[in-house]
């Protein structure tokens, strides 16, 4: 398959996970849901770092299945 396809849907799932992680961070801020046993910015870093995780695993079943 061809690499600049691979590519555009690799960041149409990178960015679109990683504009949904950031705009729950900024709604649980809004909310006041900042306290966390481990510390708001930890709490944040680990949420925005599972979702990557799962953008590559979406990433790689779409890739296998689609193309």
């Amino acid at each position: 398959r061809r690499l600049p396809e691979y590519i555009g849907i690799f960041s149409l799932i990178f960015f679109g996970a990683s504009i949904i992680g950031v705009g729950w961070e900024v709604f649980e801020y809004l909310l006041g849901h900042i306290w966390s046993p481990e510390g708001y910015w930890f709490d944040t870093i680990t949420d925005l770092g599972i979702d990557m995780l799962g953008a590559f695993a979406v990433y790689f079943f779409v890739a296998r299945n689609r193309l």
